[in-house]
């Protein structure tokens, strides 16, 4: 009887430890699923930063306050697809063309709204910490606003432009899986300028006569420098 005992207190105690051990295993793809990441699909934020403008020519732009807000969707686990508008405004040194824009005694400003978009591969430094960057094309349209005072009467030009840059950045999760601080540097090159901005247009003098004023020199380059706050969707 003692042995058979024995034996039956064998069988309980592997039995339990079958049974502990299953558990376990069972367990362990679940607390795995709990610990893992949640998968960012998209991010939805607002931008603020500078962009600076380059011309031909003695006519010089003030770097601008830019704002806006972008998307950027991730097609595949390293691989986002970003798309961006923002608005931006800039004063204008006339330089040389200041006679022929009858001395104004404050500059003219041109206003811009920009449609971007980018493909940025991205590369991990730190589990929180990226590096990103890629190819980018923008359209922009603009206007401008008529200088004050001077003794010609202007009208407002518009214009418009394509850009091919690289956008370039560095992210980090400050609240992982829901907030993200990036900041970026996108240098880029116009082409297909087009519109009266860059052509001499009719001006008005004192007594209602008909002038020329000069045409804007077309831009050679830009740049941009932004902030953005990242909602992790």
């Amino acid at each position: 009887m003692l042995a058979n005992a024995r034996i039956h207190a064998v069988h309980g105690v592997a039995l339990g430890s079958a049974l502990l051990t299953s558990s376990l295993l069972v367990s362990l793809p679940v607390r795995a699923a709990e610990r893992a990441p949640r998968p960012t699909q998209a991010e939805l934020g607002p931008d603020a930063g500078v962009i600076g403008r380059m011309s031909a020519g003695d006519v010089s732009y003030t770097p601008g306050l830019a704002y806006g807000g972008h998307v950027r969707v991730w097609v595949l686990p390293w691989l986002g697809v970003r798309a961006l508008a923002r608005h931006v405004a800039h004063d204008i040194d006339l330089g040389s063309l200041r006679a022929s824009m009858g001395n104004p005694t404050l500059p003219p400003s041109v206003r811009s709204n920009e449609l971007l978009g980018a493909v940025e591969p991205s590369l991990p430094l730190l589990p929180r910490l990226s590096l990103y960057g890629g190819p980018s094309a923008s359209w922009q349209y603009f206007s401008t606003k008529p200088p004050v005072g001077g003794t010609l009467k202007l009208i407002e030009r518009r214009g418009s432009f394509v850009a091919f840059g690289v956008n370039l950045g560095v992210s980090f999760d400050a609240i992982p899986e829901w907030l993200r601080l990036e900041a970026n540097f996108n240098p880029s090159l116009p082409v297909g300028q087009r519109g009266d901005f860059f052509h001499a247009t009719q001006a008005f003098d004192p007594n209602g006569g008909r002038q020329s004023a000069a045409g804007f020199p077309k831009f050679q380059a830009s740049y941009s420098l932004a902030l953005s706050a990242t909602l992790l969707l």
